[in-house]
């Protein structure tokens, strides 16, 4: 189980299809870092939620959930310092309490921010794309929180049996815009 958690942490720091909200709502001041910066060690700081093309419905769900971020931290089991992102040119490697850790290939566009990791796990392949944000020393990473969770169940199959993960995905199925992600520091 905690390797699957580090395996997420990847794909949720870490879906087969476009961006259509994180490429066209970027704001016009947005920076994403270059490669170069991004190849380095990164600390897990807290969730993160954001509207990225949603409509106003969408915006009063990210205020929501950004305000549950310490409860849903707690049900996933993480906290400020449980994972470290490494990168290099190819790969991204997470590291969770140092108890579990996965890698996967990258591939990165520093104009646009747009990220995709993909690998194998449990002879499943996967592909996730998501966007990468710099903000005041930091990153945040982003991913459809809808396709994230599909592939969550994808990956585990008895993730589909938790209730409030389908109480998230019913009041999240019908929205969209609505990216979750994670910050990380030096």
């Amino acid at each position: 189980m905690k390797r699957l958690f580090a395996l997420l942490c990847v794909v949720a720091v870490c879906l087969t299809t476009p961006l259509y909200a994180a490429t066209t709502a970027a704001a016009a001041d947005e920076k994403y870092p270059s490669k170069k910066a991004l190849q380095r060690e990164w600390t897990y700081e807290g969730v993160a939620f954001e509207n990225r093309g949603g409509n106003d419905f969408a915006n009063m769900v990210v205020a929501t959930l950004q305000m549950q971020s310490s409860q849903i931290e707690q049900m996933a089991g993480i906290k400020a310092g449980d994972v470290e992102l490494t990168f290099d040119a190819k790969q991204v490697v997470a590291n969770y309490r140092n108890e579990a850790s996965a890698k996967c290939d990258y591939t990165y566009n520093a104009k646009t921010g747009a990220i995709t990791l993909s690998g194998k796990t449990d002879y499943k392949s996967y592909s996730i794309e998501g966007v990468v944000v710099l903000r005041d020393d930091a990153i945040y990473i982003f991913f459809d929180v809808n396709k994230l969770l599909a592939l969550a169940k994808d990956i585990n199959p008895d993730i589909a049996q938790n209730s409030q993960l389908k109480t998230l995905q019913q009041m999240l199925s019908s929205q969209q815009g609505i990216f979750i992600g994670a910050k990380f520091t030096r």
